[in-house]
């Protein structure tokens, strides 16, 4: 194996260090027990694994030959020696392949190992497929709970729907969870799969196959999640136990989370998929799609991933809603993932006095809230009695948000079943008009909800238009009209941060903030494939203006509420787009300085490097490195130049650290750069035409006696590197043909 020093597996729902878990972890060579030991180690609530066994790459060229590729992969790495294709095709997706590594890569692998993978010509991106489970506060045992609280009057109150005949008949809810099983109050799913793809998580010894059931998962959260839910949508009315929001809706049941509740993204994503009627290579197609999704799994990240992001936009251009978790950390919900994936159905909890829980996430992120309990005022419904095995049917408590999203989607289907032709944004508007003031959020009111779906017509796509005096009324005129534009394809529909958007023919969206007006977004071009593939308006805020022809390509820029600014360059000579983040020390020196005008387009996206961070920008024949580290600033190299060659043949940042100045004119067409390590240690490299390139010790006797002593004009350039002569002498020898020495006895000489 290549040597590389392995850090700690981060583990997070706040970050958990596996070392607090386990002090002896091996160094992996990947295999099913290596999963299977760090499985082991998990703690119940943690909900993201950082480190992960397994990269989701998007090829340029679908046609790309997928196996070769994966067999040269590992040679552009330092951080593992093989890498096995594990899917030729994430969901529907060509062009999109998983390569399992041979060892498990920690965060900072990762993103080293993505740079240099992005090096290949025949790559487009790569992103960890993380593993991620489903989450659940500690359930409770209390047997004599009052069970279903949370349909009473003053909560869901769905018995208005249902005296009304709207059960969930002729609806399917698609489940993405930890599979079913049997139960007396359940009706067994129309439709069922397992997506679990790796043995190690799998529970029932082998990966992907036609039996979906939850086997156990040694974790008192994760256990018989997905029947819990189950439950919590469709418990039949059978004159025993419970009955569930929709009881008469079928079930679609795609398990994609196993041991401990863990399941990789890539899996997670082909289940919403094939809920939603699209085709995943190997399995058989549904008999019909759901009408309704529920994804009650949420992690920490910054930004919705593109493969979470590709499948959730799947189901929502077939007008499937995807009803998320908002997850149970305490915070900001637009730092979780898939809640800040761009227009699913964001879902928080409340409690049984009407309140958002203490553990609920929060933020503008959120649509609605729905009953999740709390400790001692649980939610009630169908479980198992085993724990790493199957058990006996029978009924438990659980809390969390995990619980809260099936009300939503059980809502949904009443609302479908009473008017079908509705879209999502219906959806999501009513839900949220119709609920009940709970705070700054609304609690739903199932009853109320289904009876506004029964009076709304559905909104004909031939007949959507702008909205007369608004803002993006007034910027669809100020672009073009309909020669920009053509018709519009959706009514405004609400975004995060009280923004909004509005859909048109010719492939543009206007979006509208109130701090930066309404500007288009034009997703068949670059700039907005790439807005669309980092996570919309979640990753990287609104737009500032619409994209721009400047010379050589196309700009645009987007700004988040706090005020950071990514720039977006696309040029036809690198066929790519590139983002600048202009409030980071390489992207504010860039634009200050003249950014493509100076320095020409980017040819990569700033990437993490060591303990900073890399930038390179190419114009013609010139091509300027920016680097950024916390004890040099942010300083360029020519990366044509003879200095970054020698640099780099000498070890480059490994060895003689981040460059801690630009290149310096020193004279007669020479030039110096200085280079300083994290430890403080400096070097000095210099170039002239007649002597090539040296070095000299950066705080050295002898580079100082050089310069201030009349530096180039009397010594000239070194024309050898400093080195040791012997007798405990280090001299450097110039073009001049004097030489300069020291030694601790004499000093220099």
């Amino acid at each position: 194996m290549k040597t590389t020093t392995k850090k700690p597996l981060i583990l997070s729902v706040t970050v958990l260090m596996l070392s607090s878990l386990c002090t002896d972890l091996p160094a992996y060579a990947n295999n099913n027990s290596d999963i299977q030991h760090v499985v082991e180690k998990t703690d119940e609530n943690t909900t993201i694994l950082g480190a992960t066994d397994r990269l989701i790459v998007t090829l340029k060229d679908e046609n790309t030959n997928k196996d070769a590729l994966a067999h040269e992969a590992s040679n552009l790495t330092n951080t593992v020696d093989n890498t096995t294709l594990i899917k030729d095709q994430v969901a529907d997706d060509t062009s999109t392949i998983v390569l399992e590594t041979d060892t498990l890569l920690t965060p900072q692998e990762q993103s080293e190992t993505i740079a240099q993978l992005e090096t290949d010509p025949r790559i487009e991106s790569v992103e960890p497929d993380r593993l991620v489970k489903a989450i659940s506060a500690s359930p409770t045992t209390e047997p004599y709970y009052p069970r279903l609280w949370a349909f009473s009057a003053s909560y869901l109150s769905p018995n208005t729907a249902w005296t009304k005949g709207y059960t969930g008949k002729g609806q399917t809810v698609a489940i993405i969870d930890t599979g079913f099983s049997y139960h007396p109050d359940l009706k067994t799913p129309i439709a069922s799969y397992d997506f679990v793809s790796s043995t190690a998580l799998s529970r029932d010894g082998n990966g992907r196959d036609s039996d979906a059931r939850d086997v156990g998962n040694n974790d008192t959260n994760a256990n018989w999640h997905g029947t819990f839910i189950h439950g919590q949508i469709a418990a039949q009315i059978n004159g025993q136990g419970i009955t569930g929001i929709a009881p008469d809706a079928e079930i679609i049941m795609a398990r994609a989370l196993g041991d401990k509740g863990l399941g990789y993204e890539s899996d997670m994503a082909d289940a919403i998929i094939w809920s939603a009627g699209g085709t995943i290579n190997g399995v058989p197609n549904i008999p019909r799609p759901a009408t309704v999704i529920n994804a009650s799994f949420a992690w920490p990240s910054a930004t919705c991933s593109p493969t979470m992001s590709k499948a959730i936009n799947y189901a929502l251009n077939r007008n499937i809603p995807v009803v998320v978790a908002a997850g149970n950390n305490a915070v900001d919900a637009a730092g979780i993932s898939p809640a800040n994936c761009y227009r699913a159905i964001v879902v928080g909890a409340s409690t049984s006095w009407g309140t958002l829980t203490a553990y609920s996430n929060y933020g503008s992120t959120l649509d609605v809230l729905a009953p999740g309990g709390t400790t001692g005022n649980d939610i009630f419904s169908t479980t198992n009695t085993g724990y790493s095995s199957i058990g006996s049917p029978t009924y438990g408590t659980k809390n969390g948000t995990s619980m809260s999203t099936p009300y939503v989607s059980g809502t949904i289907a009443l609302m479908r079943q009473a008017n079908p032709g509705m879209t999502i944004e219906q959806i999501r508007q009513t839900l949220v008009s119709t609920g009940k003031a709970v705070g700054p959020y609304r609690q739903i009111d199932t009853g109320a909800a289904t009876t506004r779906a029964v009076a709304m017509a559905p909104a004909p796509v031939s007949t959507y238009s702008l909205i007369p005096g608004s803002g993006i009324e007034a910027a669809y005129w100020r672009y073009g009209g309909r020669a920009v534009f053509g018709e519009p394809t959706s009514s405004e529909f609400r975004l995060r941060g009280g923004a909004a958007a509005q859909n048109f023919s010719n492939g543009r969206t206007l979006y509208w903030s109130a701090s930066k007006g309404a500007h288009p977004v034009y997703w068949r071009g670059g700039i907005g494939a790439k807005y669309k593939a980092g996570g919309f308006e979640n990753r990287y805020g609104y737009p500032l203006f619409g994209e721009t022809g400047i010379p050589g390509g196309a700009m645009q820029k987007f700004a988040t509420a706090s005020g950071a600014v990514t720039a977006f360059y696309w040029t036809p000579s690198h066929h790519r787009t590139h983002t600048v983040w202009e409030n980071g020390g390489i992207g504010s020196r860039f634009t200050r300085e003249g950014g493509t005008g100076t320095y020409g387009f980017p040819s990569e996206d700033e990437t993490p490097i060591y303990h900073g961070y890399r930038q390179i920008f190419a114009s013609g024949t010139t091509e300027a490195r920016f680097y950024w580290a916390p004890n040099t600033g942010t300083k360029v190299v020519n990366g044509r130049g003879a200095i970054f060659a020698r640099w780099v043949g000498n070890g480059g940042i490994p060895v003689h650290g981040f460059p801690a100045t630009d290149e310096v004119e020193a004279g007669a067409g020479g030039v110096t750069q200085l280079f300083r390590t994290a430890h403080g240690v400096e070097t000095v490299y210099t170039w002239s035409p007649g002597t090539g390139t040296h070095t000299l010790y950066g705080r050295g006797a002898i580079y100082w006696h050089w310069r201030n002593n009349g530096f180039t004009s009397v010594y000239g350039y070194p024309v050898t590197d400093e080195a040791y002569v012997g007798n405990g002498v280090y001299q450097v020898r110039f073009s001049s043909g004097r030489a300069i020495s020291w030694s601790a006895a004499r000093g220099i000489f």
